[in-house]
């Protein structure tokens, strides 16, 4: 049996204010152009971002459901979507990266 080492940072508690501040900034948008029915690419991205760290993070889908505005069998889709796209898609792996790194320095700021 192998035992697996946890990342510092997944020990965190998910925070999802901390985790909305993160995409706002990183993608330049308010909160209600990707937390609602906004269809335009740069939102689509930051909610496709929002919803991979908030599901890694420990975020039920039903909690992020109301925080995105979305239905759950829509959350559900929409990260089995972009798990697979992080594969081949560039753009969305470096927003991702970026959004974890500035949620991890927020969480960091927050405790101290």
């Amino acid at each position: 049996r192998r035992r697996f080492e946890h990342r510092k940072d997944r020990e965190i508690p998910f925070d999802a204010a901390a985790l909305i501040s993160a995409v706002a900034t990183v993608f330049g948008l308010s909160e209600d152009k990707f937390c609602g029915p906004e269809k335009s690419a740069k939102a689509m991205l930051a909610k496709e971002v929002l919803i991979l760290l908030a599901r890694e993070r420990g975020c039920s889908v039903t909690e992020l459901s109301l925080m995105a505005g979305l239905d759950t069998s829509n959350i559900s889709r929409r990260h089995d979507a972009a798990r697979e796209k992080l594969q081949t898609d560039r753009k969305l792996t470096y927003a991702r990266d970026q959004v974890e790194k500035l949620y991890i320095a927020n969480i960091a700021e927050s405790q101290t």
